[in-house]
């Protein structure tokens, strides 16, 4: 809340800890965006969130959501920012 101008992704497996904030404090701020993080390679996201991300072992294949294609930039997110876009529900990493 303290920087508007900063757009925050925080990636979890703290199921728990994001039921307690939301049902303690309320939605998060408009720039934090939360992905609670499958918790098994090529398993489906996690239910019960807006936003997650999970992990797949072949490229296209097992995916779940929006593949991240940092792989393809040497590890980089370069110009993408889906892990940052509301209008994305899940995003898939490649396992390395």
């Amino acid at each position: 809340e303290a920087l508007p101008h900063v757009a925050f992704w925080l990636p979890t497996k703290e199921k728990g800890l994001v039921h307690w904030y939301r049902d303690n404090f309320g939605a998060f701020p408009d720039n934090l965006i939360v992905r609670v993080s499958g918790a098994m390679v090529d398993d489906k996201p996690p239910a019960g969130f807006e936003h997650t991300s999970t992990v797949h072992t072949t490229k296209g294949h097992n995916s779940h959501g929006v593949e991240c294609l940092a792989y393809t930039r040497k590890g980089k997110c370069g110009d993408c920012r889906l892990c940052w876009d509301k209008s994305i529900p899940s995003v898939s990493y490649p396992k390395h």
